[in-house]
């Protein structure tokens, strides 16, 4: 269980109020907080809010704009630690916004500022010492569910770490696009949460512009990753339009990088799939060559499966799963196809193509063709050569 020496010294690592409440309800702050500059004191609603929302979660991380709180389960009493408000960005504006929320005299009230990814080192540490639980804090993000009515979380959160002065190392960012490109999911979610020396580099001076720069970035460069991992660039593009779209909708840094973190696997996903259904995918080809090699002879289903050494009915499934249509369907399709080639570009009667492609009758060739074109083969010839 958690001391007051260690809740001091994160106090001196965030610069933001920690208290500690009992079953009661009854607050002991471990800061210099004055009771009429605590948000937690000056609004009763908000404090019974933060007390009784998502009461089943060791830990929970809110916000409000740019400011800050965490709210921990205590181990072994019936109680909670509440830690925050801190601001995540510079200026008199936070405090204000607080100020009026809950009832705080504004002229003299301020924040503390905490650089973000301080804010939440902190309180995994926290978490780590009330109860012995260890996450990181792409793990942390999970345990957050939505609150569509604040607009506070949204499904999968994530957070993207980041930290130091050089830049981010070169061999991390080409080990995670490797991890994209494999639809390594658990290599990329590894990397993710890896440690490094390094800062990213400024792309903007608005702190919200610059994690929508550096999101599209981000997005950009994975997309890539999954064509080259063989996710159709249509497919691709389609994603990161939708994913950069949602970015520029976002209006708090946190969030955007949770996405951003949650549209990089959805890439490696993507591209797990594509490897997952091309495995699949070579008995379809293979059905596929069959029926090409063997379009002047009758061709039955069973007939492909035993020349590809799987099942009937699997093979049927299969070919339907990924063609959308019967391999029946598409032998009588295939055989048509063939037909109006025949049709066109050769002197053979009806009855002669018929023979040439297999078709028990000259009225099963007419019936099939009708069928998938919607006219008889003498018709469409005539109206070719009408057009012609």
């Amino acid at each position: 269980m958690v001391d007051e020496f260690f809740l001091k010294s994160l106090i001196q690592i965030t610069h933001g109020e920690i208290r500690l409440i009992d079953k009661e309800r009854d607050i002991r702050r471990i800061g210099q907080t004055k009771e009429e500059e605590d948000p937690f004191f000056t609004d009763e609603i908000f404090f019974n809010d933060v007390l009784e929302r998502r009461p089943e979660a060791s830990i929970d991380i809110f916000w409000e704009d740019d400011v800050y709180y965490a709210r921990v389960r205590r181990k072994g009493i019936q109680g909670w630690i509440l830690a925050g408000p801190v601001q995540t960005v510079v200026g008199a504006a936070p405090a204000l916004k607080i100020a009026q929320k809950h009832k705080i005299e504004a002229a003299s009230y301020r924040l503390p500022y905490c650089e973000l990814k301080t804010f939440l080192e902190a309180m995994k540490l926290l978490l780590y010492e009330e109860t012995g639980e260890k996450v990181c804090l792409s793990e942390l993000y999970t345990k957050q569910q939505p609150e569509p009515e604040q607009q506070k979380f949204f499904e999968k959160k994530r957070w993207m770490e980041k930290g130091g002065h050089l830049h981010n190392p070169y061999q991390h960012e080409q080990k995670k696009l490797g991890s994209i490109r494999a639809g390594n999911l658990k290599l990329l979610e590894e990397c993710q949460n890896e440690v490094w020396p390094g800062e990213i580099g400024q792309l903007a001076d608005n702190p919200l512009r610059q994690e929508k720069n550096l999101s599209i970035v981000v997005i950009s460069i994975a997309c890539r990753a999954a064509i080259d991992g063989g996710v159709a660039p249509q497919k691709a593009f389609s994603m990161s339009d939708v994913f950069i779209s949602n970015i520029e909708r976002m209006t708090q840094v946190l969030p955007i990088q949770a996405a951003v973190v949650e549209y990089e696997r959805e890439f490696a996903r993507a591209v797990e799939q594509v490897k997952h259904d091309s495995e699949h995918n070579r008995y379809v080809e293979r059905a596929k060559e069959y029926v090409a090699e063997h379009i002047d002879e009758s061709i039955r289903v069973v007939q492909i499966g035993e020349a590809l050494g799987i099942n009937e009915n699997y093979l049927t499934g299969l070919f339907h799963k990924y063609e959308g249509i019967t391999l029946q369907h598409y032998i009588r399709k295939e055989k048509v196809r063939q037909a109006k080639e025949l049709l066109l570009y050769s002197s053979y009667s009806c009855s002669e193509i018929a023979a040439l492609l297999c078709f028990s009758t000259q009225s099963h060739f007419s019936s099939a063709f009708k069928r998938e074109v919607g006219m008889t083969p003498a018709k469409y010839r005539e109206s070719k050569i009408q057009r012609g």
